[in-house]
């Protein structure tokens, strides 16, 4: 049996080492081929006018808006209309703790009972992973996040 495989094995290579010979084939150079005038092409303005304006990235907000401490002493309705409703509340006694999460960062805004309502005393970033986005780029994003989502 072993040596019928050999056999077989000597067969093969030769068949493929036949199959890589054959007569020597020369290689004729081909004209020198000069390349061609481009010429630009025509512009059809209908379609150009047609076409939508590119769409343009959202504006970046002020440094002032970006201010975190802005949120300070704002009451619940006033964060619920810049940022949208919290991902998780937390309540306790007197406080309320709302997280807003985006993939960066996270937000916990702290608020207590003031008077009549609650309003935001304190407030917190944390990077939700390493390399996390500085604070004024957190808070910008959560507030362009915000525009347009439910309200609680």
């Amino acid at each position: 049996m072993n040596r019928r495989f050999g056999a077989w094995i000597g067969v093969l290579i030769f068949l493929l080492l036949q199959g890589c010979g054959g007569p020597n084939q020369q290689v004729t150079p081909q004209a020198t081929v000069r390349p061609s005038t481009i010429i630009p092409p025509v512009t059809n303005h209908a379609a150009a006018a047609a076409l939508p304006p590119p769409a343009l990235a959202p504006p970046r907000l002020s440094k002032t808006e970006r201010d975190p401490e802005r949120l300070l002493h704002m009451n619940r309705r006033t964060i619920s209309g810049l940022l949208g409703k919290p991902e998780f509340v937390r309540r306790e006694a007197t406080a309320r703790v709302w997280q807003y999460r985006i993939a960066r960062c996270v937000l916990d805004l702290f608020l207590y009972d003031e008077a009549t309502e609650h309003r935001v005393i304190h407030y917190e970033f944390r990077p939700a992973m390493a390399g996390s986005d500085t604070i004024d780029d957190c808070f910008e994003k959560m507030l362009l996040r915000g525009v347009g989502t439910p309200k609680s």
